[in-house]
């Protein structure tokens, strides 16, 4: 006993990638990355297998500020960490350098997510899901290598072409989790014709493939880490890129077993704190950027919204998109002020979440404070299902309340299971019902929210209650009522 005891565990030492960047090199290693540079756009592959590698930032040559560094985090799984920006950020081997093929591979990495791309509620189920991509390399139109990604709320996916199938195994229950540590690992095993995925070492998925399957080598693609080769763009920018910190990623030529899985996710990373994972306020040096005024430290904002003050600090919101510098993915960021002068941006305040008022966009709302001066925050809440949840429009008027009044800075927030008015017939143009604007007097609260008349005109609508109050139980007491539209303006459409 233990003999094989001590036969496991120098199996598992030749198999896995030594701590601290020392070196890796194992025939069965691939390609290992530690990330544990910290400076320059050079990354060194640990196995031993491959040349130096150039890390893609939009930041090393820009046109209106002094050249810079990816990102190099000191944090991380062991030793330190590389931030992708969501928008830039990657790192690419040539197809003469390196093919990802064989019977059996297993891919390793820590990732830590700063956000999550919208996707299509129904892309995954129809075949056409758009995967914001951890590494790949792969054409599909030929059956050709491998993809390893994650899609809506970090459901993750891993792809595999054999020449005559395209065999794609996605995760049901299992989720990465933003802004935390996440082990994710793949295995395809050809000769027992088998693919699972791993999320912090446990098995979350698995299906069958041929038996004696063989990865076919995608001879005229690059290897990429952190970007989809075929993902869709835009003027702006590439969808489908990694936002968030990677660590410690190491492809195998064999199928690890779970036991080894286990083993490479036992270690035990700290949180993150936000400065860490957020963007960094690299900017200031741009001679075309406002920066005497409020606003994220990079990417897209637009539509700053709901001012607050509370326990001497002043809160701002804006429409917020974290991965790039394109309206997507829309978050409410969040930036806190002692003085409204000096802005701090902190982590988004609401995002998407599944399951929720809120699956699909968090869009411009306000603010308002309760009958015991507590801040709540009406937004509007999008959601491309909405007529499975009986609404009829992809627009309704979500609320969400401080997780702890302690916090000067109102960091988290709990988004209500329950909408605090839906859309209803009559009331507007049917997916035209947004951006709230509450205020109170006397003894009433009023809210207006945009919406449209059916001659295709604009109109504002009011509504109003008595009673507004965050209850013990995290429900929140109101009752608003429709008034009617306060204003309607005739069809402005210059044809």
């Amino acid at each position: 006993m233990k003999k094989r005891l001590l036969l496991v565990c120098l199996a598992l030492m030749l198999l896995i990638p030594s701590a601290y960047g020392e070196s890796a090199e194992q025939d069965n290693v691939l390609l290992y990355l530690s990330f544990d540079e910290g400076q320059g756009d050079v990354i060194q592959d640990q196995s031993g297998h491959l040349n130096d590698a150039n890390i893609q930032y939009q930041y090393l040559a820009p046109a209106y500020t002094d050249p810079m560094d990816p990102q190099w985090r000191e944090i991380g799984v062991e030793g330190g960490s590389l931030l992708f920006d969501g928008a830039s950020t990657c790192i690419a081997y040539a197809p003469e350098d390196i093919l990802v093929s064989g019977s059996q591979l297993t891919i390793s990495v820590w990732v830590a997510p700063r956000a999550f791309e919208w996707d299509d509620p129904n892309a995954a189920p129809s075949g056409i899901a758009h995967l914001t991509t951890i590494i790949g390399q792969y054409y599909k139109p030929e059956y050709q290598g491998i993809l390893l990604g994650y899609q809506r709320f970090g459901r993750l996916c891993f792809e595999v072409g054999t020449g005559d199938d395209w065999f794609t195994l996605w995760t049901d229950e299992a989720r990465l989790q933003r802004n935390e540590w996440n082990h994710v690992a793949a295995v395809f095993d050809g000769d027992e014709g088998r693919m699972n995925l791993y999320l912090n070492g446990e098995k979350a998925a698995t299906t069958r493939v041929f038996p004696d399957s063989m990865i076919e080598p995608a001879v005229r693609e690059s290897l990429l880490i952190g970007k989809n080769a075929y993902g869709e763009q835009i003027a702006a920018g590439n969808y489908q890129m990694f936002s968030g910190l990677m660590d410690e990623l190491c492809l195998y030529d064999t199928a690890l077993s779970e036991e080894e899985i286990a083993s490479l996710a036992e270690k035990a990373p700290g949180d993150i704190p936000y400065e860490e994972i957020g963007l960094e306020n690299i900017l200031t040096g741009d001679v075309f950027k406002t920066q005497y005024h409020g606003g994220p430290y990079q990417h897209w904002m637009n539509e700053p919204h709901a001012p607050v003050y509370y326990n001497g600090m002043y809160h701002l919101f804006f429409q917020s998109n974290s991965i790039g510098t394109y309206w997507r993915n829309i978050c409410w960021g969040h930036l806190v002020s002692e003085d409204t002068v000096h802005w701090r941006q902190i982590q988004d305040a609401i995002v998407p979440m599944e399951n929720s008022v809120v699956p699909d966009g968090v869009w411009s709302g306000g603010a308002a404070m309760d009958k015991n001066g507590v801040p709540i925050l009406f937004f509007t809440a999008g959601n491309d299902s909405f007529r499975s949840s009986g609404l009829i429009s992809n627009q309704n008027i979500g609320a969400a309340y401080p997780a702890d009044l302690n916090d000067p800075e109102l960091t988290e927030w709990i988004v209500c299971d329950e909408l605090a008015i839906a859309q209803q017939p009559g009331q507007g143009r049917a997916g035209e019902f947004r951006d709230s604007h509450i205020w109170k007097e006397g003894d009433d609260w009023y809210m207006l929210i945009c919406s449209g008349t059916e001659a295709g005109g604009g109109t504002a609508l009011l509504y109003v209650t008595d009673r507004l109050e965050v209850l013990p139980d995290g429900t929140i007491d109101m009752d608003w009522q429709y008034k009617g539209p306060i204003f309607e303006m005739e069809n402005q459409s210059i044809v």
